[in-house]
């Protein structure tokens, strides 16, 4: 068991930093087509076309790769203040209960994603791409999420048969 565990938190760190460069890339390149398209539109009177659907496509993936990143460092939206009302053990289970419904989404998540990017065949008339580009982006995403999820499980796991309560209450 705790081979697995360090193989996935290794896993989990890697997909990790991959998501976070990922993101800061994307973010960085939409801030570069916005102000080329308002340089274009304003400067020279001249409004590009790509700029504003390359950005939007960009932006899909920043959304994707940010709940990846969010998932890590545990900063989606929780309800601490309720949970931390009932005793450890309670906490523990519901979380390992909420981490299985997680993990369960986003297989659908990521099977679903991939099995609509395979089968689009739409094609973008401003910059002669498939869109299967910005549909790529769930299956990618929806891969680093489940591998953080599955160690955030395991971990859980780790904890439950060896009993390990850092001052007696999980770690939300």
């Amino acid at each position: 068991m705790t081979r697995a565990l360090k193989i996935f938190s290794q896993m989990s760190d890697l997909a990790f930093q991959i998501g976070k460069w990922l993101l800061v890339t994307t973010m960085f390149a939409i801030s570069f087509f916005v102000l080329l398209q308002v340089f274009f539109r304003y400067v020279l009177n001249h409004a590009l076309l790509w700029p504003e659907e390359l950005s939007r496509w960009l932006l899909v993936w920043t959304g994707y790769l940010g709940a990846g990143v969010a998932l890590k460092r545990r900063a989606h939206v929780s309800l601490t203040v309720i949970i931390s009302k009932f005793p450890p053990k309670f906490v523990k289970i519901t979380l390992f209960l909420g981490r299985l419904l997680i993990l369960i989404f986003i297989v659908y998540f990521t099977y679903y994603g991939w099995t609509n990017m395979v089968r689009s065949n739409q094609f973008s008339w401003a910059i002669q791409v498939s869109f299967k580009w910005v549909m790529a982006s769930i299956p990618v995403c929806g891969l680093l999420m489940l591998i953080h999820t599955v160690y955030f499980i395991l971990q859980d796991i780790s904890d439950f048969l060896t009993q390990d309560d850092k001052d007696g209450r999980a770690e939300i």
